[in-house]
C-alpha cells in the first residue's frame, strides 16, 4: 500500500546546525534519541525537509535559506526606499512649515489647500486616501514622536484642520 503522506523516493529529514557544518539525520522511530544526542553536542536544530538522501537536504536547506535572505534584503531595500522617501517629505513639510508666517502657521490654511497639506490630488473625494495620508501624517507629527514640540503642534494643527475640511466635502 503506497503512504499519501510521502512523495515519492522522499523521505525526511531533520536538519541541524553546529557552527558552519549542517547534518542531515533520517526521520525514523529512534530520531528522537539521536537528535536529543546531538543537541547536547552543540547542535542546534533548525527544521525538517524532505529529500531523497541527507547531502540534498543539506543543499535544499541551504537553498532555502539563500532564498530567503535574498528575499528579506529585497525587502529591506524596498522598506529603506521607503524610509528615505518618508523622511524626504517630512523635510519638505517641515522647511514649509518654518518658512511660514507665525500667524498663518497657527491656521495655517491661508497659504496652503487642504489638499496639498494632506498629499491628495486637488479635488479628491476619496474619503480612504484622505484618511490614510491624514493617519500617516499625524503618525509622524504627532507631538510624541517629533523632536520639535513647537513644530509639531503647529503641523498638527494645521493637518487637523485639513482634514476636517476634507471630510466635511
Amino acid at each position: 500500500m503506497r503512504s499519501f503522506g510521502r512523495r515519492r523516493n522522499e523521505f525526511k529529514f531533520h536538519i541541524l546546525r553546529k557552527e558552519s557544518g549542517y547534518i542531515a539525520i533520517y526521520d525514523n522511530d529512534g530520531a528522537d534519541v539521536i537528535l536529543d544526542d546531538l543537541e547536547e553536542q552543540g547542535y542546534f536544530y533548525l527544521d525538517w525537509i524532505r529529500a531523497k538522501n541527507s547531502v540534498i537536504a543539506v543543499e535544499k536547506w541551504q537553498q532555502t535559506q539563500r532564498e530567503e535572505v535574498a528575499r528579506l534584503h529585497h525587502k529591506n531595500r524596498e522598506l529603506q526606499e521607503t524610509i528615505d522617501a518618508l523622511e524626504k517629505e517630512i523635510e519638505q513639510l517641515e522647511k514649509l512649515s518654518r518658512n511660514s508666517p507665525r500667524s498663518t502657521r497657527s491656521n495655517g490654511l491661508n497659504d496652503f489647500s487642504p489638499y496639498a497639506i494632506l498629499g491628495v490630488p486637488e479635488g479628491c473625494s476619496d474619503l480612504q486616501l484622505i484618511k490614510k495620508n491624514y493617519k500617516r501624517l499625524s503618525h509622524i507629527f504627532h507631538g510624541d514622536k517629533s523632536h520639535s514640540s513647537e513644530t509639531s503642534d503647529d503641523m498638527m494643527k494645521l493637518i487637523n484642520s485639513a482634514y476636517e475640511i476634507l471630510k466635511k466635502k
